[in-house]
């Protein structure tokens, strides 16, 4: 089949998040049997950057759009400001929003013939898809409604407490708008599966479980293990990291350490707020982004994936 894949980010099997090495692992699988054009925004991270390089070098048929650097960054932002608060999308999509996107798919979906649009992420499904082909929305994660969490903290914190409370009751709505645009809606988990046919039950028929793959790593025996440390790693950005991280390192580690008094806990990964910064102990380090995920998850005797 000929397939266009649309992506919130670049696929890359190297990324320091989980969400790019699923994409390169479904972009892989694809490709064995069908003919796929991907098309993603990417930038301003040179990993992005360098990621949609490799791609198309490798043979990708590939179209991106770049975010661009200083000083176009604080122009996009204060775009973005104003398209959330004009607006009822969620901060997650208007960040992954970008406006010369939309041609280039108009174009795209004019100029050739494709059997199935797959979409990425509900991020992406703001975009109009002018096309009679199969549309289908893979939902990376499907929100439930919640109450109120009455949790400000200190002042200082308030704001992005507001914010945060305020965009959250933003995404039931979106959801709904989101999914009912597709012919199909996959998600990974039962769960998943359940909160879509709970907020949308008329779109029930259309949710399909298909729980997701990644491309195992080669495996190898001689790499030095330290025997006391802990690992964990994640992308920041995506708030159920930080939740692990300050579980791991406030209520796992001591617990840990009452067995095995050496233990220690390494948390590695890009954009650790001020949150996980705060655990750096004696017996937690900030390890930041690593080059390579493989290597630094085998020195290891534990990792820990609190999903």
């Amino acid at each position: 089949m000929k397939i266009l894949l649309l992506t919130p980010i670049p696929p890359d099997r190297g990324a320091p998040g989980a969400i790019p090495a699923m994409l390169h692992a479904e972009l892989t699988g694809l490709a064995e049997r069908n003919d796929v054009t991907l098309v993603t925004p990417a930038g301003p991270d040179p990993v992005e950057l360098a990621a949609v390089d490799r791609l198309g070098t490798a043979g990708t048929q590939i179209h991106s759009v770049h975010r661009h650097m200083d000083p176009r960054r604080w122009a996009r932002r204060a775009r973005m400001s104003r398209a959330w608060l004009r607006g009822q999308l969620p901060w997650r999509t208007v960040w992954f929003h970008e406006p010369t996107l939309q041609p280039l798919l108009d174009q795209l979906l004019a100029d050739h013939h494709f059997d199935v649009v797959a979409v990425q992420d509900n991020s992406m499904a703001m975009y109009q898809l002018n096309t009679t082909a199969a549309t289908i929305l893979t939902e990376h994660e499907a929100r439930r409604p919640r109450s109120m969490q009455w949790q400000p903290g200190p002042p200082r914190q308030w704001p992005a407490w507001a914010f945060g409370e305020a965009d959250y009751r933003r995404w039931p709505r979106y959801q709904r708008a989101a999914w009912s645009r597709f012919d199909a809606v996959q998600v990974f988990t039962e769960r998943d599966a359940q909160t879509v046919s709970e907020l949308a039950p008329e779109l029930r028929p259309r949710v399909h479980v298909a729980p997701f793959g990644i491309e195992l790593p080669l495996m190898t025996s001689d790499v030095p293990v330290d025997s006391n440390a802990i690992a964990f790693l994640g992308n920041y950005t995506h708030p159920p990291n930080v939740d692990a991280a300050r579980w791991l390192a406030r209520d796992v580690l001591p617990r840990v350490r009452r067995h095995v008094p050496t233990a220690h806990l390494r948390l590695a990964g890009i954009h650790a707020p001020s949150a996980v910064r705060a655990l750096a102990s004696s017996s937690v380090e900030i390890v930041g982004v690593v080059d390579d995920a493989d290597a630094f998850l085998r020195r290891h005797a534990v990792v820990a994936a609190p999903v």
